[in-house]
């Protein structure tokens, strides 16, 4: 009886001293995102320009048609945007459920995604971020264990090679001065994106609607296998916020030779531009 009594004082004491752990490293964790997120925010230029059609006619033919049809004439430029997301994410090979929140700067390149997924009583907590030329992502377990800390040239050029995929939802940020594109076809067009150093490029495709549907690369960083292997998204569901057109529903592919791996689907709840 006694052995027994001992044992369940020590788990006790076992389950508060996790209990603290865990709410220890979880307000470090959301301390950590809030600081990123003010420090994205306030060094967000204001830019002080609106959008015109004739800004754009040296612009490949589907990306003019596209600007025009997501943007009206005079809509002030894009500086920050904040996204409020649901979706699905595959982790150990099942879709779990997800809410995330997405922070862009346009002047200078930036974002920082901040998501949590639940697993039962318990969650895993991500931090995907581009900021002054590096990229960093990172997984913790309760907000506390660390799962990856993913850091590193490959990683930079990975997480800028996301910001330019996502333009879509930063449609006056087609326009940016470290942005360059090539026309392809009636439909298709490339970008490249350069900025501290680091150059990445893609290929968007268009439909006979004149949106973005899907971006295509080919070669982005995997951490899972560290190899460069061809990567694509699409894009759906246009809705307007704050007077643009912009995407509501995209996910992510990493299309191996092996076969494609679907591993990510978001959607739009909420957009805030500023």
């Amino acid at each position: 009886m006694t052995w027994l009594i001992a044992f369940l004082v020590f788990d006790l004491i076992v389950a508060i001293l996790m209990a603290v752990l865990i709410g220890r490293g979880s307000k470090n964790w959301n301390e950590s995102r809030r600081v990123e997120i003010e420090t994205l925010n306030a060094g967000a230029q204001t830019l002080e320009k609106t959008f015109e059609v004739s800004s754009i006619a040296e612009f490949p033919a589907p990306v003019r048609r596209y600007l025009t049809k997501v943007v009206k004439p005079g809509t002030p430029y894009v500086s920050r945007l904040h996204l409020k997301q649901t979706g699905q994410m595959r982790f150990n090979q099942r879709w779990i459920k997800i809410e995330a929140d997405q922070y862009y700067s346009v002047v200078p390149t930036a974002f920082s995604w901040v998501a949590r997924m639940k697993l039962g009583p318990a969650w895993v907590a991500a931090r995907d971020r581009y900021s002054n030329g590096k990229g960093n992502m990172l997984i913790s377990i309760l907000s506390t264990f660390p799962l990856f800390d993913v850091r590193g040239p490959k990683m930079d050029h990975a997480s800028l090679l996301r910001y330019l995929s996502e333009l879509p939802v930063l449609p006056t940020a087609i326009l940016a001065g470290n942005i360059t594109w090539k026309a392809i076809d009636d439909q298709t067009a490339g970008a490249t994106i350069s900025d501290s150093g680091i150059t990445a490029s893609g290929i968007f495709r268009f439909n006979s609607e004149d949106e973005i549907v899907a971006f295509i690369s080919s070669g982005r960083f995997r951490n899972d296998t560290g190899k460069m292997t061809p990567w694509s998204g699409t894009w759906s569901h246009y809705q307007e916020f704050n007077g643009f057109r912009i995407p509501t529903e995209g996910n992510a592919v990493w299309n191996a030779p092996e076969g494609d791996f679907e591993y990510i689907r978001l959607k739009v709840e909420k957009a805030e531009f500023i």
